[in-house]
């Protein structure tokens, strides 16, 4: 009895071993694959499974190679789009320029008949070489990873610089810009120059919709983990249908008509804060407006 409990012994630690390695070699290439996956889909395009997953002859290996090949063709064909639109872009804003000069010179040879016309001219001009700027910024957003050169930026300073400096252009019988409440200390790690655009971009968004007299706030919360930066006006608001597209670029609701826009603000808003880790928010406020919030992650203690 006893060799035969020891065959049955051997026999059992012989299968264990060889069913974990099975195991092992089928899981390791497995979650590989998963965690290229994860990393593709949250934006690094330049992800590959790669050796030693792709080497073998296997199911396995071939899937992995099948991935890094449509990996490939999805970074390339992405980076065209990107490059294509950039491209389109530039060559737009220089016959823009022109025309923009070539009405400027001709408005010294017009009469008063045509001015009005030519006033309308020039506000189509200007809003398609907005349109155009902020297509340009989007695609800038989309071909790079902004923050990666990333600073300490304290977001009590930086909402204070911003309102100081929206209220330099903004007709103070219109619209009061206050900092309801600005918590000392909050940092967040990022780019100083893209979270100022962010916070402009709300902010000249409820600027636009809000009715004169209307009072805009900007609040600072956090929690534990993050910062919410919340911009609040007391404009038309949105309907339930539009909240969720708010931030889709070219995206413009029912409200569109009652104020100039081109629907690529708030996408950049989501862009920029997207590339520092963070998300983006739109509530519906009670008595009307809307509370658009940006959340960042909280910059850890050396």
């Amino acid at each position: 009895a006893g060799p035969v409990l020891l065959q049955m012994l051997v026999s059992v630690l012989v299968i264990a071993a060889v069913g974990w390695w099975l195991a092992r070699s089928v899981s390791r290439p497995v979650s590989a694959m998963q965690q290229a996956a994860r990393r593709f889909a949250q934006g690094a395009l330049d992800t590959r499974v790669g050796a030693p997953y792709t080497a073998g002859g296997d199911e396995l290996a071939q899937l992995a190679r099948d991935f890094d090949s449509m990996a490939a063709r999805l970074q390339t064909s992405v980076q065209q789009m990107r490059g294509l639109l950039q491209d389109i872009s530039h060559e737009l804003r220089s016959p823009l320029a022109r025309l923009q000069l070539a009405m400027e010179l001709a408005r010294d040879d017009i009469g008063a008949r045509g001015a009005g016309q030519l006033d309308r001219a020039e506000r189509e001009v200007s809003r398609l070489d907005r349109i155009i700027g902020e297509t340009l910024a989007l695609a800038r957003l989309e071909g790079q990873i902004p923050g990666a050169e990333a600073e300490p930026v304290l977001l009590d300073a930086l909402i204070a610089a911003r309102l100081e400096e929206m209220r330099d252009r903004v007709d103070s019988q219109r619209v009061q810009l206050v900092a309801a409440q600005l918590p000392s200390g909050l940092q967040v790690s990022g780019d100083r120059t893209l979270l100022s655009r962010a916070l402009d971009n709300l902010l000249d968004n409820a600027i636009k919709f809000s009715p004169m007299g209307a009072t805009v706030e900007v609040r600072l919360d956090h929690d534990d983990r993050h910062a919410q930066v919340c911009v609040l006006d007391r404009g038309p608001g949105v309907s339930e249908r539009d909240l969720a597209r708010l931030f889709e670029p070219f995206f413009r609701g029912d409200n569109a008509s009652l104020a100039d826009g081109q629907g690529l603000g708030l996408s950049i808003v989501r862009r920029i804060v997207e590339s520092h880790e963070g998300r983006v928010s739109a509530q519906r406020r009670e008595g009307g407006g809307l509370a658009m919030s940006m959340y960042l992650p909280l910059r850890r203690a050396a």
